[in-house]
C-alpha cells in the first residue's frame, strides 16, 4: 500500500521562497496527502502565500506556531508532525526544494521492514549555481557506534521518516538550533532500526545564507554542549574533536564580539583535521564550501 505522506515545512519570514518549496512538494505525486506549513510568526503574508494553493487537489494547511514556548526549527517541525495526518513524514525547509522523483526514490528505500527513515543526497545552490551538498557517506554504516554519533549529511530537507517511529523517539530536540537534524537521526538508529540512503542529489538547498532558521550564531553554538551532554560519553576522540570544532565555528558568527570571534576561529583551526584544513583552504580559494561527506 502506498504511504500517505505529510510534508512538513517550517517557515520563518520567507514568503518569497516559500511558494517554491510548497510547489516542489505538490509535484511529488499522489503519495503526498497534505502539506503542513508551520509559521512561527503567524504573518499575514505567509497566510496569503498558503491561501494561493487552496485550489489544489492536495490540501496545503497553515499552522500558527507563534505561541510555542520554544521557537526554532525543531519546535516548528514537531508541531507540524503533531498536526499531520499521514503515516509518513517528509520534512522540507522553506528555502529549499525537492527535485522531481525525490519522494518516489525515498519511499522505495523506506519500503523495507528494517528501515524507519531515508536520507537523500543534496545540492547546495549559491547564486544560481549547483554545488555538491549534504551527503551522508554511502561507504559507512552509521549504525556502527564508531560512525554514529558525529557525521554530516542529514538536513531539515532530506529526511523521510515513519510517523509512528518519529513519535516513538520523541521528535526533534527543541533545545537544539544546530545539529538537531542529525541528532534525531542518531536517536532513530539508537532505537534499533535501519535507514535507507538515496545517493542521487534530488534536493536543492539554498546556500545564500539569508535569514536561516539555524545558522552560525551563539544560539546555534549553545546546542553543541547540549549534544555532548547526551552523546559525549559514546563518542570517540575524532567525533569529540569534530563536535568541538563545530562549536567554535558556530561561535564565530557576527553576534559575538571581535575578540571572541578571533578566539573561536583559532580554536576551530586547533580542532580541525588535515581534511578540514583542506576544505577550508579550498573554500578560501574558490569562495565555496566543499562538500562534507562525513
Amino acid at each position: 500500500m502506498t504511504p500517505a505522506v505529510s510534508v512538513v515545512i517550517p517557515t520563518h519570514d520567507r514568503d518569497v521562497l516559500l511558494p517554491r518549496a510548497i510547489e516542489s512538494a505538490l509535484l511529488q505525486g499522489s503519495a503526498v496527502c497534505e502539506v503542513v506549513v508551520v509559521d512561527d510568526l503567524d504573518r499575514a503574508g505567509t497566510r496569503t502565500v498558503v491561501a494561493r494553493f487552496a485550489d489544489r487537489d492536495v490540501p496545503v494547511r497553515h499552522v500558527d506556531a507563534s505561541d510555542l514556548p520554544h521557537k526554532g526549527p525543531s519546535a516548528s517541525r514537531n508541531l507540524g508532525a503533531r498536526c499531520a495526518t499521514g503515516d509518513t513524514l517528509a520534512f522540507l525547509d522553506d528555502d529549499d526544494r525537492w527535485l522531481p522523483g525525490y519522494l518516489d526514490r525515498a519511499l522505495a528505500e523506506l519500503d523495507r521492514p528494517d528501515r524507519c527513515c531515508v536520507v537523500t543526497w543534496t545540492y547546495r545552490v549559491r547564486d544560481g549555481q549547483r554545488h555538491p551538498g549534504s551527503r551522508l557517506d554511502a561507504d559507512i554504516d552509521h549504525r556502527d557506534p564508531a560512525h554514529r554519533y558525529w557525521a554530516f549529511g542529514v538536513t531539515g530537507s532530506n529526511l523521510v521518516v515513519d510517523a509512528a517511529t518519529f513519535d516513538q523517539v520523541g521528535g526533534y530536540d527543541e533545545q537544539l538550533w544546530s545539529r538537531e537534524d542529525y541528532e534525531i537521526f542518531v536517536r532513530l538508529l539508537d532505537d534499533g532500526r535501519g535507514y535507507g540512503l538515496v545517493t542521487d542529489a534530488l534536493v536543492e538547498q539554498d546556500a545564500n545564507g539569508d535569514g536561516h532558521l539555524a545558522g552560525k550564531s551563539l544560539r546555534a553554538a549553545a546546542g553543541v554542549p547540549h549534544y555532548l551532554s547526551r552523546y559525549g560519553a559514546r563518542m570517540n576522540r575524532r567525533q569529540r574533536r569534530g563536535a568541538l570544532r563545530h562549536f567554535h565555528a558556530m561561535s564565530s558568527g557576527p553576534d559575538n564580539g571581535r575578540a571572541r570571534r578571533v578566539y573561536h576561529r583559532v580554536m576551530q583551526a586547533w580542532y580541525s583535521s588535515a581534511r578540514d584544513w583542506r576544505m577550508m583552504t579550498i573554500g578560501r580559494i574558490t569562495g565555496d564550501r566543499p562538500p562534507r561527506l562525513r
